[in-house]
């Protein structure tokens, strides 16, 4: 069940994003994505 609440989350962070940009490639998984754009954030 936590694993479906994460995955939620992580879809509606995408969702999110989606709706802010025109073009979104990922290379290495929604994992990645969140990560760098926690980087993003921070820095």
């Amino acid at each position: 069940m936590r694993q479906r609440k994460g995955r939620l989350k992580e879809l509606e962070a995408l969702e999110t994003i989606a709706g802010k940009v025109e073009r979104l490639t990922v290379h290495n998984g929604t994992g990645g994505l969140l990560n760098d754009l926690v980087k993003l954030r921070d820095g």
